[in-house]
């Protein structure tokens, strides 16, 4: 069976609610079928009442490298990953079976890839343990899950040798307003426009500053714009892996400190 959990947070998020709305997995794939999942501790009781073992296991929350929250608290964390939670994940996976980290990013830096790996390692039996290079939105969902065109782009695995960047997968995208733009002038070189959207980033700061709410995620990797006028915000990318980005001198340069 292919299972996906999604986040169900107790502050209700679209994000998340829209992508539960797009799931119809009875009228497309048998094999396919989803849950939610309000906290981590959670998960193994979630999991045991689907009565099938699981060949790929799919994890929706906010994401960043080698982190992920699925609803109210952190399933996989740099410092302190819930590995409770994650050995009971034995009891409901297949041998071979594919696990996902579903949020922006959870794959990439050196903290993607070592928790990838540290995952394998305490699930064994040729688990394969899979996280993402990019920003990942509720369009990357169908009927039956994640899309396998994004799959296919923007995850990487835990058997690979060294880590990856974060991926870039739009370039430029909608003017600003004029709102926006005077905070775009005070990025930092190497922030890449990223169009705009709602993606399932790691939330840190944000504030309202002279009619634009401006915010930082995924630990300054990702800085989002948003016009008060406008319904979504302006996103832009740091490709680069810390400690290159001094988020302290970020957090002033956007008036956030």
């Amino acid at each position: 069976m292919h299972l996906t959990v999604i986040s169900y947070p107790s502050i209700i998020s679209d994000l998340f609610e829209d992508v539960a709305f797009t799931f119809n997995p009875s009228a497309h794939s048998p094999k396919s079928a989803f849950v939610r999942c309000q906290h981590p501790n959670h998960l193994p009781h979630v999991l045991a009442n689907i009565g099938q073992k699981v060949t790929c296991l799919d994890l929706f929350g906010h994401g960043d490298s080698g982190r992920l929250k699925l609803g109210d608290g952190m399933l996989v964390d740099t410092d302190r990953t819930n590995w409770d939670v994650i050995r009971q994940l034995d009891e409901v996976l297949a041998e071979g079976a594919k696990v996902r980290l579903l949020g922006c990013f959870t794959g990439t830096c050196h903290a993607g890839h070592k928790t990838l790996r540290d995952i394998a390692g305490r699930l064994g039996k040729n688990r394969e343990i899979l996280g993402t290079t990019a920003l990942i939105y509720q369009r990357d969902f169908g009927p039956t899950g994640f899309k396998e065109e994004v799959a296919q782009k923007y995850l990487v695995s835990s058997n690979i040798p060294h880590p990856v960047e974060p991926a870039s997968r739009f370039g430029g995208g909608p003017e600003p307003t004029l709102g926006e733009d005077k905070f775009i002038k005070s990025l930092p070189q190497g922030f890449i426009a990223q169009g705009r959207g709602v993606p399932s980033a790691i939330p840190m700061d944000q504030k309202i500053v002279d009619s634009t709410e401006v915010s930082l995620a995924s630990e300054g990797k990702l800085v989002l714009l948003r016009d008060l006028s406008q319904q979504q915000p302006l996103l832009f990318l740091f490709k680069k892996c810390p400690p290159v980005l001094d988020v302290p001198k970020l957090r002033s340069a956007l008036r956030l400190s």
